[in-house]
């Protein structure tokens, strides 16, 4: 991803409706991390007005650097009881320390409000949207960042994906994994996340079928190819990630 200052600069200096925040990434909750989605908690300086409640497309500006993100203003009602208002920031395609960076933060485009939603799945699914809604705002790929090789492929319309563009034949179940996993590399995701997200139910007994489901996984990757295998890296005693 091009990630140049001035790459997007043009994209909000136009609109007169965007919000300007500045402040430092500091230690939260930790709670994006328990759907595989870590983000980035900012405290605004306290000379600012707290910004409205929602959830918005937004950028991110560090070190100079443009960084395309989702960021939810207010609590997360699914994963926490609490009542005070927080800033977290989902930044695209990044996975970089940046505790303690001062860094401004421009509110782009209102997405939706905060809600509860039912079980993680829904709230997983849901943060999928609002990515693939910023995407679209900023007219990125989403595949960009686990095509970087030219190896892997992932046609989202079709649902099919392609290792040195020879087409590797999924089932529903195993399409889901594989994308989950590669749409966020390096994002470590625990057998209950991919059993809510995947089957869409409460994770019950659940790490006999996605270990099943992983094992099948890696047998079809291997068959195109060993190396194709090896992005999928098992975490002991907890978990699956993707590694380009």
């Amino acid at each position: 991803m091009n990630t140049n200052a001035n790459k997007f600069s043009t994209t909000f200096d136009n609109h007169e409706n965007t919000i300007h925040l500045k402040g430092v990434v500091i230690h939260g909750r930790g709670i994006g991390k328990l759907v595989g989605t870590p983000t980035a908690d900012i405290q605004i300086f306290s000379s600012q007005k707290f910004p409205p409640i929602g959830v918005y497309t937004s950028l991110l500006v560090w070190n100079g650097v443009s960084l395309p993100s989702v960021t939810n203003i207010g609590n997360s009602p699914t994963l926490d009881d609490s009542n005070k208002p927080s800033i977290e920031t989902l930044i695209l395609d990044f996975n970089k320390e940046i505790y303690g960076s001062k860094i401004e933060l421009i509110l782009l485009k209102f997405l939706r409000l905060p809600q509860k939603f039912p079980s993680l799945s829904d709230l997983i699914q849901q943060i999928f949207l609002d990515c693939k809604n910023t995407r679209i705002y900023f007219n990125l790929f989403s595949t960009k960042h686990y095509n970087e090789t030219g190896k892997i492929r992932i046609d989202e319309h079709k649902r099919n994906i392609f290792y040195n563009n020879i087409e590797i034949t999924l089932t529903t179940k195993e399409y889901e994994a594989f994308y989950l996993l590669a749409s966020h590399p390096g994002w470590a995701y625990s057998k209950s996340q991919l059993y809510e997200y995947i089957w869409k139910e409460p994770a019950t007994n659940c790490l006999h079928p996605v270990e099943n489901l992983i094992y099948q996984l890696r047998k079809k990757l291997k068959h195109c190819s060993r190396e194709a295998s090896e992005h999928i890296v098992t975490i002991n005693g907890y978990g699956y990630k993707f590694i380009p």
